[in-house]
């Protein structure tokens, strides 16, 4: 019997660095025996350290991810990146850690159910002339071992039978699923919290590998002992001085006497959180003693200042020098209302001004209302082949917005705003040649979803949103609607590189009353540094007869692009575009898609990522266009 090392219930083990630095030593001296009882002999201890590695390869990885195995190891191997910029320091050789890459390795294999998996040899070609060596290691993987059945075993036999249908359905697992331990482990905890969400917080789960004879397949059996059923206890709530406690228990899911439920304590973190009151919210239950079936639950929060101030300045090449204040007052008025004050200016808005009152728990923890009146001036330009700023069109606005948002999972949301606005627009395209000025509302209906992290340069997860308006709603008779949907995922495809995508979607609907000039700032525009990069902003798409973007009805955008590390805050991307934008409503001619490719130079700063983009069209819509392209701003192009 194969009994993996999981912990048991939900506890928590520190060690002080002196213990852990001793158990380090320890291992180490055991690791080497080992090696050497296995046959690997200790030949390895006599290469010199601090030797470069000119190459490290790892032979007869062919079942599982080379990469992420490598990734698993100390010892690394001479990446591109070295060799492209001399100035990054090659990994150095450390024996030590190469003595432990030689137990890590079996140890990898077995989280992914390789249990036979072995290093039957490894060599070592030292230059000592030049200070490098070469590393070789072998591997044996053999067959993994497969799951012929998935049991679960009471403690005691009596207990929660009304629970034990429905416990595979908690699982992942399935009979023929490779036996790998991080799965394994993985399920354990989803049965823990399953039984957590049922009263149980203490439950014991412990899997059990049971191998067959043939060392292919292997029965799982989970024991599990429920422990006591328990509730809710005492709430105490501690770290609040200016807002009161009566904010934080309207936010909590669960009330003292309820059945104990671990999901509700996360759900009750979260809201908690989304006040924007606190920096910091920690909730967890105090251990009992034996007799006790109440769990007393601690709220421990860290208050945020009730007033900041904001000052935000930059520079890039479309919107040239552009800055931001931005006031906010945390509890106005009590009940964990907020109101903030905004301006902002820069060349394409050089003015905006609102204010927005925000207000939680209307009319319960999910769902919240802020209602915003603002001006806005928004002056969009483009530049010309020739370099020269055209304005496209140019447009003021006052009006105010209500928006109502639900929360409608974890990460996920979706929002009604109302917006009717006065406005002045004049736009290139239009005939009249005058400044047209109109009463707008619009209606919109959005769901989003955002699970990308961390905020500014995300790493890992997606984005997706779609929106739908519908504008002249109850203000006159020629009602036209616009739909947008865009997706974007970041995936991890090694420790250092990330692969980014993003691609969007959307068409304009217009009755023949209205005419594109009466809104120029609703028509579909592509090109820039967050849209196709081997086109100036605005510039891909129709382009009227004075040579200034007229913007169309349906545009498709695609981007593809390879986020890779090159020294300390230093980094490179590698990126393909395509799009581009029709006069047609729903109108998406894969054949009619113009591409741009390119790199691009990364800074990590504490306001974002300083961007520098060079792009090269690959298909001009024209001959007379430029091949290459140039943008410089401030954060990830998406």
């Amino acid at each position: 019997m194969i009994r993996s090392r999981f912990p048991r219930g939900g506890f928590t083990l520190f060690l002080i660095p002196e213990i852990f630095v001793l158990r380090q030593r320890i291992c180490l001296f055991w690791a080497t025996l080992a090696l050497a009882h296995a046959g690997f002999g200790l030949e390895f201890c006599l290469a010199q350290d601090d030797y470069r590695i000119k190459e490290f390869k790892l032979e007869g990885v062919e079942q599982v991810s080379q990469a992420e195995l490598r990734e698993a190891l100390a010892t690394k191997s001479l990446s591109w990146v070295n060799q492209v910029a001399p100035w990054k320091d090659a990994p150095l050789f450390n024996s030590y850690e190469f003595q432990l890459d030689l137990l890590r390795i079996p140890k990898f294999y077995r989280l992914q159910g390789f249990y036979r998996a072995r290093v039957i040899d490894h060599k070592l070609d030292v230059d000592d002339g030049k200070q490098e060596i070469r590393v070789r290691v072998t591997i044996e993987e053999n067959e993994p071992v497969r799951l012929a059945q998935i049991s679960f075993v009471p403690a005691d036999s009596n207990n929660l039978t009304h629970l034990w249908p429905d416990l595979h359905k908690a699982l992942d697992l399935e009979v023929g699923d490779i036996a790998a331990d991080g799965a394994i482990s993985r399920n354990r905890l989803a049965l823990f919290n399953r039984f957590a969400d049922q009263g149980y917080p203490f439950a014991e789960i412990t899997p059990q590998l049971h191998p067959a004879a043939d060392n292919l397949t292997a029965k799982l059996i989970f024991k599990i002992n429920p422990q006591k059923w328990c509730t809710f206890g005492k709430i105490e709530i501690q770290g609040q001085h200016y807002y009161p406690s009566r904010v934080i228990r309207k936010e909590l899911s669960f009330k003292e006497g309820e059945r104990f439920s671990q999901s509700k304590l996360l759900e009750s973190q979260q809201r908690i959180y989304l006040l924007e009151l606190f920096q910091s919210v920690q909730i967890r239950g105090v251990p009992v003693d034996e007799q006790s079936s109440a769990v007393p639950i601690e709220v421990r929060v860290r208050e945020a200042p009730r007033y900041t101030l904001k000052l935000g300045g930059g520079f890039g090449t479309e919107d040239r020098f552009r800055t931001t204040v931005n006031w906010q007052r945390r509890n106005f008025l009590g009940d964990a209302r907020r109101m903030q004050v905004e301006a902002k200016y820069s060349d394409l808005e050089p003015g905006r001004f609102q204010i927005t009152l925000f207000q939680p728990h209307i009319p319960d923890a999910k769902t919240s209302l802020q209602f915003s009146p603002y001006y806005q001036r928004q002056v969009e330009k483009s530049r010309d082949e020739a370099g020269e700023r055209r304005v496209v069109f140019d447009l003021r606005r006052a009006g105010a917005e209500a928006l109502m948002r639900r929360r409608l999972g974890r990460f996920s949301s979706g929002y009604v705003r109302y917006r009717p606005e006065r406005v002045e627009i004049a736009a290139m395209n239009d005939s009249t040649n005058g400044i047209r000025r109109t009463g707008r509302s619009t209606l919109t209906l959005g769901m989003s979803g955002n699970t990308s992290e961390p905020l500014f340069s995300p790493r890992r997860g997606y984005f997706r949103s779609l929106e739908v308006n519908w504008g002249n709603l109850f203000l006159r008779d020629k009602p036209y609607w616009r739909a947008t949907a865009e997706y974007r995922t970041y995936t991890r495809l090694s420790q250092p590189v990330i692969l980014a995508t993003r691609m969007r979607i959307g068409s304009l609907f217009l009755p023949p009353e209205i005419t594109e000039a009466e809104v120029p700032d609703e028509l579909y525009y592509a090109g820039g540094s967050t849209s196709v990069r081997g086109w100036r902003r605005l510039r891909l798409g129709p382009i009227d007869n004075n040579d200034v973007p007229s913007g169309g009805r349906s545009i498709l955008e695609g981007n593809l692009e390879l986020r890779l590390p090159l020294w300390k805050s230093l980094g490179m991307v590698l990126f393909t575009d395509a799009g581009n934008v029709w006069r047609s409503s729903a109108t998406f001619p894969l054949d009619d898609l113009h591409y741009a490719a390119g790199w691009g130079l990364r800074l990590d700063t504490p306001i974002g990522p300083g961007r520098i983009d060079f792009a090269w069209k690959l298909n001009r819509q024209v001959e007379a266009e430029k091949r290459f392209e140039f943008h410089l701003s401030i954060g990830q192009a998406f």
